[in-house]
């Protein structure tokens, strides 16, 4: 009986931990955009490019924090967070990449998005990844996929209600409000949870007959 009431608790208490990372994402997303919004335009450009890729950084990091349910290793799973968001921030490279320059003034100033923003680019190749990883049983791979995606996905969705979803070679979609991005930043986590133990069931965890799996991201 104590057991049952204990694990009762224990549930309780990662289901409201769940509901307060989701709801962070959206609150991180506000806050973020705000400051640069109202920052100061004497304030450096560094100091605004910074703000902003750090709100990249998180936005990515607490949705991946929500994505991933199975990993046991609480460590593991906060460097591969983190890896995520990391991931999410060093997509605005290309801007530099695009111009040929490390000058902020010029790689803020291009008049169109360079490649990495290419929304299509990245979900064919998680798509690719998830394939792979149902052919060769690796539940790592197909982590990755979605790491991927997360990563990619959250940082041109923030970008997308200032100048849309850049499909390549189709082209973009029209901007859209900031109350469906908002929204949109809560669904997406909460469909890729759905769509990581859906497909996770189609990847053998292990060959060898009654082996329990075992989860290292």
């Amino acid at each position: 009986m104590k057991s049952l009431l204990f694990s009762s608790k224990m549930k309780n208490k990662t289901n409201w931990r769940r509901i307060i990372n989701l709801i962070l994402i959206p609150v991180t997303a506000v806050v973020g955009d705000t400051v640069i919004q109202y920052m100061n335009p004497n304030i450096s450009l560094l100091l605004k490019c910074f703000t902003d890729s750090a709100t990249h950084f998180l936005l990515a990091s607490f949705s991946w924090n929500y994505v991933e349910t199975s990993s046991m290793n609480k460590r593991i799973h906060l460097v591969v967070s983190i890896m995520c968001g990391l991931l999410a921030s060093i997509i605005d490279i290309d801007h530099f990449i695009a111009v040929g320059t490390i000058s902020l003034q010029a790689a803020t100033s291009l008049p169109h998005r360079p490649l990495l923003h290419c929304t299509t680019l990245f979900t064919i190749a998680a798509l690719l990844f998830a394939i792979v990883s149902i052919r060769i049983h690796s539940i790592h791979l197909l982590k990755l996929s979605f790491i991927i995606v997360t990563a990619t996905w959250t940082h041109h969705w923030r970008d997308g209600y200032r100048r849309g979803i850049w499909i390549c070679p189709i082209g973009s979609t029209p901007p859209y409000s900031y109350f469906v991005y908002l929204i949109g930043l809560i669904v997406m986590p909460m469909g890729l949870q759905f769509g990581l133990r859906f497909v996770s069931d189609l990847v053998p965890k292990s060959k060898v007959k009654h082996a329990a799996p075992v989860y290292l991201i």
